[in-house]
């Protein structure tokens, strides 16, 4: 019986700490400006999930990249995209499709949605020096989705360190200016537009996930 208590209930108890350990960690962020700011991009994120589907229809980017990539899948496995084509044909008109089906005017205006949607998470890092900035992202996005099923939150977990990532890179301001996106970070494998569609897509493949 002590044997079943220790197998059961300590591995438990360890869990337990380290969810509150996160938590106390993280004390005091639900405050932030920044953090209810995300919260206005995770709605628009919901609202993507529906059309998700309908977006990803005849939307094929596989043909039109110059340089092949490697994505992370929800469910923790990896899709390497291999590249032939050119950035200037089937691939920069498909992602004008994808973007216009989930409500932006152009390439650019969801380019720069991502950016700024990445920028608050940025913001909300400096504001809280984590010591660990990955799990403090995913913390946050848990906390705006809480009722999100596991491979939803994942998909969500993983587009909002893209987005930090893409933020930190274009959207911060430094004394010799902003920093230029080149055409492949807009329109390649590894740009904010390609990613999004990859993780809708990837998140429409969630449904009925426990």
């Amino acid at each position: 019986m002590k044997n079943l208590l220790k197998n059961i209930f300590l591995p438990l108890c360890i869990c337990f700490l380290c969810a509150s350990c996160a938590s106390d960690d993280f004390a005091g962020v639900e405050e932030s400006a920044s953090f209810d700011e995300l919260g206005t991009y995770f709605d628009q994120i919901n609202e993507f999930n529906p059309i998700a589907l309908k977006a990803m229809e005849g939307v094929t980017f596989e043909n039109g990249f110059v340089s092949s990539a490697t994505s992370e899948n929800c469910d923790g496995s990896t899709t390497t995209t291999a590249a032939t084509g050119s950035l200037q044909g089937g691939a920069a008109h498909a992602m004008q499709i994808f973007s216009e089906t989930l409500g932006f005017e152009s390439n650019m205006a969801l380019n720069r949605w991502f950016i700024d949607f990445g920028k608050v998470y940025y913001d909300l890092v400096v504001e809280n020096k984590p010591d660990d900035k990955e799990e403090f992202i995913s913390y946050v996005t848990f906390q705006h989705n809480l009722s999100a099923n596991t491979c939803t939150l994942g998909c969500l977990q993983r587009m909002s360190l893209s987005a930090y990532n893409v933020g930190k890179r274009f959207g911060v301001r430094t004394n010799i200016g902003s920093n230029t996106q080149s055409a492949n970070d807009i329109y390649g494998t590894t740009s904010p537009i390609y990613y999004v569609h990859t993780m809708m897509e990837a998140n429409t493949g969630c449904q009925g996930s426990e």
